[in-house]
């Protein structure tokens, strides 16, 4: 007897750890991008911070193409900080040097991923943008500033696929995987969450039909139709919990890594795992020969694979030298 309604989802093409990834997009993306970290792939996830509408990604994206960093003109000061409506709030900053230098830091090394990444991951969250009047721009944050000075403007289908298509189509020699985040956005209304979310959904659709190296994953249809339930959501009843993160997790990571990368996975994570072990005793012989073991392992990791344990290995090194 069957319980729920299994969303199954077609394997087209697999991800190595010889891969490098770009995620963009809404919170979802960081989710799955943690992840990747924590299974230390070569990832990098928004680098301009989070970011909702299809037209926020592409102008992030072409920015990137343009390798054009940010210089004064293009951040302000609001509220007694210097803001970028290009960024996130987590850029921004009471000194304007330091705002440029977060924004130019995380740009530089965007630039790089999009550059050298064989996968990009991209996860829209709202076909609703807003627009500053004075500069008919859509902006990415609207920093919480006077709301007169934007017009909101839910985008039709053809327009996301037109915004979409403009850096895709320079993408070729790219696999891009596209999902709709589960994230209901709430604020917008019920209803009005739900019209946006289905105009994403048919974008996504044209964008896979238009382009053969664009592909989908079905996480909103995970969450709504075969999780479907309120005990996979935090609190705030609008957030998949972890439990439906981890579930989501696992049908991405079976779906798209070779059967050689989800072997190295798991003996990557065991790796990952006992750098985070807590130790009741430090500075035993057991607790000694256990770094020295960690050390090992993950040393003999990086010569097998293209991941970096060396910030782990250095930090238990400095142990050990303490304890001598």
């Amino acid at each position: 007897m069957k319980f729920r309604t299994e969303i199954l989802i077609k394997k087209e093409f697999e991800i190595n750890y010889d891969n490098s990834i770009l995620g963009l997009g809404s919170c979802f993306v960081e989710n799955i991008g943690q992840k990747l970290q924590e299974g230390k792939f070569k990832t990098r996830i928004n680098p301009f911070g989070i970011l909702y509408h299809p037209a926020a990604v592409s102008q992030g994206i072409h920015r990137l193409l343009e390798e054009k960093k940010y210089e004064e003109k293009d951040i302000f000061f609001d509220g007694e900080l210097w803001h970028s409506w290009m960024h996130h709030g987590s850029f921004s900053s009471r000194n304007k040097n330091d705002c440029l230098e977060k924004i130019n830091t995380s740009f530089s090394q965007g630039i790089s991923y999009l550059s050298q990444s064989e996968t990009i991951i991209v996860t829209l969250g709202t076909a609703f943008a807003y627009e500053l009047k004075k500069e008919k721009k859509v902006v990415a944050n609207c920093h919480k500033i006077n709301q007169n000075l934007f017009t909101k403007k839910r985008w039709e289908i053809d327009d996301i696929v037109d915004i979409m298509s403009s850096w895709i189509s320079k993408m070729k020699n790219k696999k891009i995987i596209l999902t709709v985040s589960p994230v209901r956005h709430v604020r917008d209304g019920i209803l009005e969450n739900q019209k946006s979310k289905s105009i994403l959904l048919l974008a996504t659709e044209k964008l896979c039909q238009k382009f053969d190296f664009v592909f989908y994953f079905p996480s909103y249809e995970i969450v709504m139709d075969e999780l479907r339930d309120y005990r996979f959501y935090n609190s705030d009843l609008i957030h998949p919990n972890k439990i439906a993160i981890d579930f989501i997790w696992e049908k991405f990571r079976q779906n798209y890594f070779s059967e050689k990368a989800k072997n190295n996975y798991s003996e990557v994570l065991k790796i990952v795992q006992g750098f985070q072990h807590k130790i009741l005793h430090k500075g035993t012989s057991s607790h000694i020969s256990f770094m020295k073991f960690q050390i090992k392992k993950a040393e003999l990791m990086m010569e097998k694979l293209p991941v970096d344990f060396n910030a782990e290995i250095n930090f238990l090194k400095s142990e050990l030298k303490s304890f001598s």
